[in-house]
């Protein structure tokens, strides 16, 4: 069943009566590419929900919200789409709801939150320049396509450790244009009951 929000985004309803868990899907047409150069990457990092709190809740509040609604909330971004997602009993579906609608509007980018993120991120990426066949495959790379060598390359560490914030918010709020989304959603729930949460 396919419904219009009053913010203009588009939704669609899976009914399926056997199923005990409510999921959700969020997808914007934008993703990867709308950074590029020196900040390249930043967009990873800012589509991150599980790494922030969101309105009044620190991130710790936020987990443990999810936790007690049995919820997950989770993003992904394609070179040319984001995808945020969530999931909860059928029966938490309010919570869920409400927890997702939080997570989306109201991101919260707290500075040590954010240093941490950046941090995690920064040590994972010289982790995997570490990999021996990531290290293979990125030679091989720059010996077969030396012109775009460099572009394909893995975001540097020092240059993640560098990104602003402030910046990523702007970058999140940026790709959200609710006019341009599509919620996809499969529950037990009456369609009704979903469209009106």
């Amino acid at each position: 069943v396919a419904f219009t929000l009053a913010n203009g985004m588009k939704m669609n309803v899976y009914h399926s009566a056997d199923t005990t868990t409510t999921a959700m899907a969020l997808v914007f047409p934008r993703g990867t590419t709308v950074t590029n150069g020196a900040r390249k990457g930043l967009v990873e990092l800012a589509i991150d929900v599980r790494a922030r709190g969101a309105g009044a809740m620190t991130m710790a509040e936020l987990s443990l919200a999810l936790d007690k609604a049995g919820a997950r909330v989770n993003s992904d971004s394609t070179d040319h789409a984001t995808m945020f997602t969530a999931a909860a009993p059928t029966r938490n579906f309010a919570a869920l709801a409400e927890l997702f609608a939080l997570v989306m509007t109201k991101p919260r980018f707290d500075g040590r939150e954010w240093q941490t993120q950046v941090e995690q991120r920064a040590q994972s990426i010289e982790q995997r320049l570490r990999d021996p066949s990531i290290v293979a495959n990125r030679a091989a790379s720059k010996a077969s396509f030396p012109e775009g060598a460099a572009e394909g390359e893995l975001s540097d560490a020092t240059k993640v450790r560098g990104f602003a914030k402030e910046d990523a918010e702007t970058v999140y709020h940026a790709m959200l244009d609710p006019g341009a989304a599509r919620l996809e959603v499969a529950t037990a729930l009456p369609p009704e009951d979903i469209s009106q949460a």
